[in-house]
């Protein structure tokens, strides 16, 4: 309808102007205007021009009462741009009555048909999205999260699917090893294991899919099972070492964990804040806080083995890393072993650096390191990955 878009044209333009109500009243203001008839002339010729709207009706939008300059325009504009809004809505009835006077819609076949539209647009929507990311529908329980083979949809690269699970499931025991099932029914979960082997992705797949399953989207796995939380606590570690740091990271995690309702914790490699001893302290609290108050986490840390014993709600988990390849990459093993405590295992990252340097001293420097970490299992590696000096 060419005056419904006439009006809806003239709307956008008003509104435009309200929203820079100064900038009009720069460009109206004038050093030669001396009194307030000559600014609201101005203002009137200015807004019908910019607008399209006739000046006769700038002119009945603008306020008796202004209290100065600044309050007239503003106020012009806003009781413009508000009886051009009732100016459209009334044409939209009128094309709106008028169209279903020419189809005869009066069984409402045409609204019913817009709802069906909608409709298959939203699924539509979740097919491709389901199908871009391999995902599939989550299963919605009371407690839990468990996921079987699933990928971390920030990585584009092949990756490893990981089957991992902290609280109470039933994901399908055909089609895997018993070994590669998750356990049931612990709170907590200590995630230890090998540098750059993934435990920050894994931390990042359960939290990716807990938030999609609860936004009713498809979860990138095999299978999901997401239970309800109120809230989602995703705690990275921090880049600096300050006395700030500890402060702040107690104020972010602790809090959640007390307040009513459901929380997910996860918190990477919290060690961060403050020294290796303290910090497992500070740790075996957190572990036992979540469990005491009903919620479940997974706790990134390389201080296991300087942990209290935990509670009986809470386990051990293991990323291994297996070695370097012929080109020198990390080896991971990216699926968790469960109950089993990992190695850091930097023997591996010091021998791919001792491989690598091409400067004499710097791997000097490496092959001290080397010793100091066990030049045995350093050599044992670079011969595994068939180095040589040589490159051959």
């Amino acid at each position: 309808d060419a005056e419904l878009d006439r009006r809806r044209d003239r709307l956008g333009a008003a509104r435009e102007l309200s929203d820079s109500a100064f900038d009009v009243l720069e460009r109206v203001r004038d050093g030669e205007l001396r009194d307030f008839e000559a600014l609201e002339a101005a203002t009137i010729d200015h807004v019908a021009s910019e607008t399209g709207v006739d000046p006769a009706t700038v002119r009945a939008a603008a306020p008796e009462d202004a209290l100065d300059a600044a309050d007239f325009v503003s106020a012009t504009l806003r009781e413009l741009v508000t009886e051009l809004e009732d100016a459209v809505a009334e044409r939209e009835a009128t094309v709106t009555e008028a169209l279903r006077d020419r189809i005869g819609d009066a069984d409402g076949d045409v609204v019913r048909a817009v709802e069906a539209v909608s409709d298959v647009a939203v699924d539509l929507s979740l097919g491709r999205f389901a199908a871009a990311h391999d995902a599939v529908r989550p299963r919605l329980v009371d407690d839990g999260v468990a996921v079987r083979n699933a990928r971390n949809p920030f990585i584009d690269d092949p990756v490893q699917p990981v089957s991992y699970a902290v609280g109470d499931h039933d994901l399908d025991e055909g089609g895997w090893e018993s070994s590669e099932r998750p356990p049931a029914g612990d709170r907590v979960s200590v995630l230890t294991g090998a540098n750059s082997g993934g435990k920050t992705t894994l931390l990042e797949t359960v939290c990716a899919v807990t938030l999609l399953a609860s936004m009713g989207l498809p979860v990138p796995a095999d299978e999901a099972e997401i239970g309800s939380f109120d809230r989602i606590v995703f705690h990275r570690r921090h880049a600096s070492f300050n006395a700030g740091v500890l402060e702040s990271t107690l104020r972010s995690v602790v809090p959640p964990l007390v307040e009513e309702g459901r929380t997910l914790m996860l918190v990477d490699e919290f060690e961060a804040i403050t020294e290796p001893g303290r910090a497992a302290d500070l740790l075996n609290g957190l572990v036992d806080l979540t469990v005491e108050r009903g919620a479940l986490g997974v706790y990134v840390t390389h201080l296991a083995e300087d942990l209290s014993p935990l509670p009986d709600a809470a386990r051990i988990d293991g990323i291994f890393a297996e070695g370097l390849t012929n080109d020198l990459a990390l080896r991971v093993d990216y699926q968790p072993r469960f109950g089993t405590l990992g190695k850091s295992t930097p023997e591996f990252i010091v021998s791919r650096l001792v491989a690598n340097a091409t400067d004499r001293t710097v791997r000097g420097g490496f092959e001290h390191l080397a010793a100091a970490v066990g030049e045995e299992a350093v050599q044992r590696t670079l011969s595994d990955a068939r180095w040589s000096p040589d490159g051959e």
